[in-house]
């Protein structure tokens, strides 16, 4: 095999993976979005329950506290203690006898305590008098006609609120088993028997045909014409391109590739997957390469390949993806209908 005969074929080989990986790319973008709509079974509607709201109820009338005066008793009680007091202290300080000082400490105390306790138990009386009086409000048949008008108030509200209650438990229970359980039956019907088969179907075509594309991608490669490095899409982008619109061979190809793969990666700062995609990138931007590519992928598509052709999984994958085809054109078909 002459020098230019290797050169084609390698040009061929390169051409296939290039037409594979593309094919690949497209397919698991196509299962992503699939698995990402994938179609979601009905949920049950949620039976009524009745609830019966406790209405605030409105309060009785607050008795006001009655203004009633300290005792009067007891406030004299409380001055004249305080003087009596006052009154002590000074005979027994001025008497000039020592016994007379214990006393006079005490009445100056007194001072202050007899009028608090006389204070505090006319405030006793006071607290007194002011409950009974409160009590005898409360138990006046005026007040008590008040409440008594409260109470069927507040049951009254209480009664229209339950009645309320009920109608709309009614009326719910009715929406519930006369349109909201049998819609869902229906849509559970037509998730079962129609929704879900033909997502799966889809689901199972899709995977055939990336199975399928997968097997005769590793065909191609498994020629060993193109190093391991270099099976990817980038890659056999790249070469294709450059290759399918120059004189040169693969090796020549492939050194001007890691070429450009460098000057990128310092660019990059290191990170092979980004010159990757910038350097396809660039190979699509070209409308020399593109062309070429764009033209190369219509061949393939037309049965021209003979490497292709001779992949034990051509037959497979064709028929897979042919079968997806189908499953996508009716989909298209059925969603039109609905528009």
């Amino acid at each position: 095999m002459g020098k230019k005969d290797n050169r084609a074929q390698e040009l061929e080989v390169i051409k296939t993976a290039f037409f594979l990986e593309g094919t690949l790319v497209e397919l698991r973008k196509d299962k992503q979005q699939l698995d990402d709509d994938k179609p979601m079974k009905p949920s049950s509607p949620i039976k009524p329950t009745l609830c019966i709201p406790e209405v605030p109820k409105e309060n009785y009338p607050s008795i006001p506290t009655p203004d009633v005066p300290l005792p009067s008793a007891w406030k004299i009680a409380a001055i004249g203690s305080a003087l009596a007091s006052v009154a002590v202290a000074l005979l027994c300080s001025r008497s000039g006898n020592f016994m007379m000082l214990v006393p006079a400490l005490i009445a100056l105390v007194a001072i202050f305590a007899g009028p608090i306790v006389c204070y505090c138990i006319g405030n006793n009386i006071r607290t007194k008098e002011t409950n009974r009086l409160i009590e005898a409000r409360a138990n006046s048949s005026e007040y008590k006609a008040q409440c008594q008008q409260i109470d069927q108030h507040n049951a009254l509200r209480q009664k229209q609120a339950e009645e309320q209650a009920r109608e709309q438990f009614a009326l719910a229970t009715q929406e519930y088993e006369q349109k909201l359980l049998p819609e869902f039956k229906e849509r559970a019907e037509l998730y079962k028997a129609e929704i879900l088969p033909e997502y799966q179907a889809e689901q199972t075509a899709l995977q055939e045909a990336i199975n399928a594309a997968e097997a005769a991608l590793q065909e191609v490669y498994d020629r060993n014409i193109l190093p391991g490095k270099y099976r990817n899409l980038a890659a056999v982008t790249f070469l294709a391109a450059f290759m399918g619109t120059s004189q040169y061979d693969l090796k020549f190809s492939i050194e001007r590739y890691d070429k450009d793969i460098d000057h990128l990666l310092a660019k990059k700062n290191g990170r092979i997957q980004e010159a990757q995609a910038a350097i396809l990138s660039q190979i699509l931007q070209e409308s020399q390469y593109s062309n070429y590519l764009s033209e190369q992928t219509q061949d393939i598509l037309a049965d021209s390949n003979d490497v292709l052709r001779e992949t034990r999984n051509r037959t497979a994958a064709n028929t897979a993806m042919h079968a997806y085809d189908i499953q996508q054109q009716k989909k298209r078909e059925k969603e039109a209908k609905k528009r």
